[in-house]
């Protein structure tokens, strides 16, 4: 299991995990399987200096020369999504989120690649 740092030098036998699963991995709550496709559509909110567009493409791009991954398309949501993160009353993390309201529809409007 690797990283996002590590892409570069990951061997064959390994698998790419977000940081939070390697954790919940560790923990005991989770495990791994290969999968036979992920499904990944990159959504870029609108920015005024369009070098952080840049930068977010290019990071796209390594990781698809790096490790093969498979994006249909990346896509610029203007208005922009708004998240926010916050504690709950119960002491753990949680969070809201605006500006959603046609992400499902662009899921199923784009194509997958096989």
């Amino acid at each position: 299991v690797v990283n996002a740092s590590d892409l570069n030098e990951m061997p064959e036998n390994a698998l790419y995990v977000e940081g939070s699963v390697i954790c919940r991995l560790l923990m005991g709550t989770a495990g791994l399987q290969p999968v036979r496709q992920n499904r990944v559509i990159v959504l870029l909110n609108a920015h005024q200096d369009e070098s952080f567009i840049y930068v977010a493409v290019n990071s796209v791009s390594a990781a698809r020369a790096v490790f093969g991954l498979q994006c249909p398309g990346t896509l610029l949501k203007d208005p922009p999504l708004l998240m926010k993160s916050q504690y709950s009353s119960a002491g753990g993390r949680a969070g809201s989120r605006r500006g959603d309201g046609n992400l499902a529809r662009i899921a199923r409007q784009t194509p997958q690649r096989v």
